[in-house]
């Protein structure tokens, strides 16, 4: 709001409690179909995921705008520079990974495609 977005041109859903439900709980709250682009924020590490959530769901003319951010589990920092470094980093990633792979597969998801 401090830079000019008006109150009502927010909308919230609040009932999600995972990334596919909030898109398809959004979905109910919210007309997509004039939308060209659209911010979203997740973890860095989970980025991916939550593109191809938004991608399976949403029109295929909006253009994507990730804003992330660096999570942080048991003091240790999982970022896009830096997950590497660590083993919670690397099981991160590899988590977000595998869970594509899975998602992707069930449909709840656009599929990584594979060559």
């Amino acid at each position: 709001m401090s830079n000019g977005v008006s109150p009502q041109q927010i909308v919230c859903e609040k009932s999600s409690t995972n990334t596919l439900e909030n898109v398809k709980f959004a979905l109910n709250v919210f007309d997509f179909s004039q939308i060209k682009s659209l911010m979203f924020i997740c973890k860095s590490h989970a980025t991916g995921r939550q593109l191809r959530t938004l991608t399976k769901y949403l029109p295929a003319t909006i253009d994507y705008i990730p804003y992330t951010f660096n999570a942080e589990y048991s003091g240790n920092i999982v970022s896009r520079q830096e997950w590497m470094n660590s083993d919670i980093g690397q099981s991160r990633v590899w988590g977000e990974y595998l869970r594509i792979l899975h998602y992707g597969q069930k449909g709840d998801i656009t599929p990584l495609k594979m060559n």
